[in-house]
């Protein structure tokens, strides 16, 4: 089996206006894309939807429902101008619990001959609007973060629009490390968020311990995103409200 398990720590420090430091304790599911509809076989309560208690659902990620997830990953890949992936992609997300599911991010890997990242796409969903933006990574770029990308898609109602996100990723054989700096239009550091994960080899006996350790992986992310947001708006964090228009695509594809 080549799916993986991960459990950590995502860490979330702002910087400004108020300065903020919070830490959340997280599981995520590492499934190979190839490994669909047969990574759970022989677990009751796990698999792809109703009526499973966790599930990893196609319908939570991009693309045509209709069509398998590793095609449309590809073909995303391609549009942002990456080559298509020859090996392995490994999906990182966090499960359905009873029939809730909430991604704030998913990632895709790439995975060369060797099993190291080649291209890395970034999910990004957004809460409550239900909308979805995928960013090119790459990460092997010669410096530690890769080069800024612009922001294109709400998010956070505490967080403007006029913002870049600088990626580094940490792949190691026992741990998997993701930072995220959101930057102002100046280059200056407004929040930044780290993602420390330790792997675990995929067995029945490890996926029984997961689901005791992470039960409501979904729930906890959505209590603790409005639980933050709460205490933002007490300390008089400015608020962004959905903006009416959206990037072109053309300007878009530009800067990813």
């Amino acid at each position: 089996m080549l799916s993986e398990l991960f459990e950590g720590e995502i860490v979330h420090v702002r910087s400004t206006p108020v300065r903020r430091r919070f830490v959340h304790r997280i599981g995520m599911i590492g499934l190979d894309l190839d490994e669909w509809g047969t990574a759970f076989r022989g677990h009751a309560c796990w698999g792809h939807g109703f009526p499973r208690i966790w599930s990893i659902r196609r319908r939570d990620h991009l693309g045509d429902r209709s069509r398998p997830l590793r095609a449309s990953v590809e073909e995303r890949i391609r549009s942002l101008g990456g080559s298509a992936p020859a090996g392995r992609i490994m999906l990182l997300t966090m499960p359905a619990a009873f029939g809730f599911a909430m991604n704030p991010v998913s990632f895709y890997f790439a995975l060369d001959d060797s099993g190291t990242p080649s291209a890395v796409l970034a999910e990004v969903n957004n809460t409550p609007w239900g909308e979805q933006q995928c960013y090119l990574l790459d990460p092997r770029s010669p410096s530690a973060m890769t080069p800024a990308i612009g922001k294109a898609m709400h998010v956070s109602p505490f967080l403007p629009m006029e913002l870049s996100y600088g990626w580094r990723l940490n792949w190691e054989s026992d741990r998997l490390g993701i930072v995220l700096n959101c930057l102002s239009a100046d280059d200056h550091p407004v929040l930044a968020v780290s993602l420390d994960l330790k792997r675990i080899p995929w067995s029945a006996a490890a996926l029984r311990r997961w689901t005791r350790r992470h039960p409501l992986p979904g729930w906890s992310a959505w209590a603790g995103i409005y639980f933050q947001a709460l205490a933002l708006k007490r300390r008089g964090v400015p608020f962004h409200p959905h903006p009416r228009s959206r990037m072109p695509v053309a300007a878009l594809r530009k800067e990813t």
